[in-house]
């Protein structure tokens, strides 16, 4: 995606660009966040939990 260490990554974001990059994928939207978080505290990336909707 494009990430630096120290960005801001919002998770409503990251979860429609997995879905279209990845048509197929059996993963729920809660799978996919707990695999956010875990990615993003090993690419040291911080989350924004969006929680209006846009």
């Amino acid at each position: 995606m494009g990430s630096q260490p120290g960005d801001i990554i919002s998770v409503k974001a990251t979860i429609v660009a997995v879905r279209e990059r990845g048509g197929d994928l059996l993963e729920t939207d809660c799978q996919l966040v707990e695999m956010i978080v875990k990615s993003a505290s090993v690419w040291g990336l911080f989350i924004a939990f969006d929680v209006r909707e846009a």
